[in-house]
């Protein structure tokens, strides 16, 4: 795809940072989700909670385990084992239900995911692997889900009550105001806070990064060349790479006050974007 012909300059290499799990931090934050708070403080992995929460012991005894089953972040399952196609299932099932979305909107979704992996060199191989994902199915999730993680409703209900008071949202950073929101449409209103403390978390990011990686300071083409959604790339000499990832870990590593989970990161290093 695109992001394999985006290359670095010969003796260049390319960094790219991301924010690890940005939506779950925010929401955790914002709108206190207990369990989501417990899993950050305890280095645990939320989709393997919920995975297991859904699954039981079928997900604990499925293959993928490479370390033993644990919830911890460090034990997370091979994608390639059951237990890791479990995983992304349910890691699925959680991003499109956290704004409030219909179990017909989530049921669309899931069936539509597609996955794509190199199969062979230069060849890639599509699947769409929960097609014959059934709606009753994403009806029991939601049952299960909201019983080990009740905080979700209420959150939802309070960013309501707030739009009806006062007529918008704001982002929980910066306080820029939302427009109508649809007219105060559930899914708008539950939506709005995230993605624009989403928004204002990378303007922050971007800023410190420009600071240190400024438009060709190494040449052309160097220094940051581009940002999407919550990544950041730049371009460096090749010999400045270890000291360009841990500087892009340090720039996108943020905490607001007041909340007790911060924005992390992981870099890595590749001459082309696909790589990073």
């Amino acid at each position: 795809g695109v992001r394999s012909v985006y290359c670095a300059a010969p003796g260049h290499v390319l960094v790219g940072c991301d924010l690890s799990s940005a939506h779950l931090v925010i929401t955790a934050n914002y709108w206190e989700i207990q369990r989501l708070l417990d899993c950050f403080d305890q280095n645990l992995d939320p989709h393997c909670f919920l995975a297991y929460d859904l699954f039981k012991d079928d997900f604990k005894n499925a293959d993928g385990w490479k370390k033993g089953f644990s919830l911890k972040v460090s034990h997370k399952p091979s994608k390639k084992g059951r237990a890791g196609q479990m995983r992304e299932l349910t890691k699925t099932y959680r991003y499109a239900s956290i704004y409030w979305a219909s179990a017909q909107t989530k049921h669309s979704v899931i069936r539509s995911t597609e996955m794509t992996k190199l199969v062979v060199e230069d060849t890639l191989k599509t699947e769409s692997r929960y097609a014959g994902v059934e709606r009753r199915k994403v009806l029991w999730c939601d049952r299960v889900w909201h019983e080990a993680e009740p905080d979700w409703m209420v959150a939802w209900n309070d960013m309501l009550a707030l739009y009806e008071r006062q007529g918008y949202m704001e982002d929980p950073l910066f306080k820029r105001r939302s427009g109508g929101l649809m007219n105060g449409k559930k899914n708008e209103v539950v939506n709005f806070p995230v993605l624009s403390c989403e928004a204002a978390v990378m303007s922050i990011a971007e800023q410190r990064v420009l600071q240190s990686f400024p438009f060709e300071k190494w040449g052309p083409g160097t220094g940051l060349t581009a940002q999407v959604h919550d990544s950041l790339v730049v371009e460096v000499p090749e010999h400045m790479a270890e000291w360009a990832k841990a500087e892009m870990e340090r720039c996108m590593t943020i905490t607001v006050p007041g909340w007790p989970v911060p924005f992390t990161c992981e870099a890595d290093v590749g001459l082309t974007w696909s790589e990073v």
